[in-house]
């Protein structure tokens, strides 16, 4: 048996037994994890035909748990502290993925969507890595020690399976020129809709350069979602969860719902949250304005990269994955897992010319760093974070500085 090969069972044995003693040891409550109280009751409801109870009645939203989805959390997980309050934010096929999983007990849905997200990941870095003709086992190997991706897969998040490995497809397929399959995978990124900033980037960049079959599939990718969740949930479903949108804002002030500022991890959520509260309303239209302006900014430096070589399209993915912290609305620690795409694209650009290589390792450490400042500080403190987005922004900002010094000397060697 080849070293390489030992180390890959080596690895999966580690982590498939670290994943087995969490899930059914019971020196946790497990009912305590996001899956649990979030995915698990979300695929319960579906399978149960209750998805009434998926979102809010938007007329006369009910905050209590005394009905809805945080009923159906308390009825099903008992053991969960009763003052906790749980909703659902995520799209309707999301729940509906779910579904399949909670026809199996608790442990062994947690455990089964655990390893299947592992399995997401290196799949995901393997596809990217395949386009280089590099190894993924190192980069598969290192996200062992980068705390975004740990905590993701011991709290059962949905990054991995449904935001990683679609965008990762995405990049596989532009590689090969098929950029209708390429939009598909960009279109079920919609099951994880953190991620969709960077789909957007991706087609106007491509869309601008008259190239609209990203778009045409990525049409196409939200529609089968939606039409196949219509067929088999409901056809207003989806109209129900866009409609919440403004009803979820208002949950994050609730003091019943003790939603975990700490964990945010998007530079404009950080500032806002940050902000005095009776000032919010004043400030909140510049932050977004200035997010906007970075997010157009960023479009104009995508779009003059695939003008002048469509090669450049990894400059394209790394510029959309930095960006996301900066821009997004709505992030939290778990969904920064997405710069393991990132280092893998880096690691592979190694013979080109321009080189973020330098870039990994603050990244790194500024993000492991944070892990601990979440551990440590109170729930309720966002400052760590504001300090770790901050941080984040210079680090695009410097990538982008450097993109635009050498943009009309890059030369790649493909």
């Amino acid at each position: 048996m080849s070293k390489l090969n030992f180390n890959i069972i080596f690895f999966s044995l580690m982590v498939f037994l670290m994943l087995a003693y969490e899930d059914f040891s019971q020196k946790i409550p497990i009912e305590n994890l996001d899956y649990c109280h979030t995915f698990y009751i979300a695929g319960y409801i579906v399978r149960h035909n209750l998805t009434d109870n998926l979102y809010f009645d938007v007329n006369k939203p009910d905050f209590t748990d005394a009905s809805g989805f945080d009923f159906y959390v308390h009825k099903v997980l008992p053991q969960l502290n009763k003052n906790m309050n749980t909703y659902f934010f995520y799209s309707p096929a999301t729940a509906m993925v779910f579904a399949v999983l909670a026809c199996l007990p608790l442990n062994f849905s947690l455990f089964s969507w655990q390893i299947l997200s592992v399995a997401a990941l290196s799949f995901s870095i393997k596809k990217i890595a395949d386009t280089f003709n590099t190894d993924s086992w190192k980069p598969i190997y290192r996200n062992i020690l980068f705390f975004p991706v740990v905590l993701t897969v011991l709290t059962g998040q949905a990054n991995l399976g449904l935001g990683l490995l679609p965008l990762s497809l995405s990049y596989y397929f532009i590689h090969r020129n098929n950029f209708f399959k390429a939009g598909l995978m960009l279109g079920l990124v919609l099951l994880k809709p953190q991620y969709l900033p960077l789909s957007l980037l991706l087609i106007g960049a491509y869309g601008l350069n008259k190239n609209l079959k990203l778009l045409w599939g990525f049409l196409a990718g939200i529609g089968s979602l939606i039409g196949l969740t219509s067929i088999l949930i409901n056809s207003h479903i989806f109209t129900t969860w866009v409609l919440n949108f403004k009803i979820f804002d208002s949950l994050f002030s609730l003091t019943s719902y003790q939603f975990p500022i700490k964990l945010v991890s998007s530079l404009v959520a950080c500032l806002l949250l940050a902000t005095p509260v009776n000032l919010t309303s004043v400030f909140k239209i510049p932050i977004y304005m200035l997010a906007f302006l970075l997010s157009l900014q960023c479009l104009i430096i995508c779009k003059k990269l695939l003008s002048r070589n469509k090669e450049y399209f990894p400059y394209v993915f790394i510029l959309g994955i930095f960006i996301i912290p900066v821009i997004s609305p709505h992030l939290l620690y778990y969904d920064l897992s997405l710069y393991s795409l990132a280092g893998v694209i880096i690691y592979g650009l190694k013979d080109y010319n321009l080189s973020f290589k330098n870039t990994v390792l603050p990244i790194w450490v500024i993000l492991n760093l944070n892990a601990l400042f979440i551990a440590i500080v109170e729930k309720t403190q966002i400052i760590p974070s504001l300090l770790t987005q901050i941080l984040l922004a210079v680090i695009y900002g410097v990538t982008v500085y450097k993109i635009n010094k050498k943009y009309n000397t890059i030369q790649m060697t493909v």
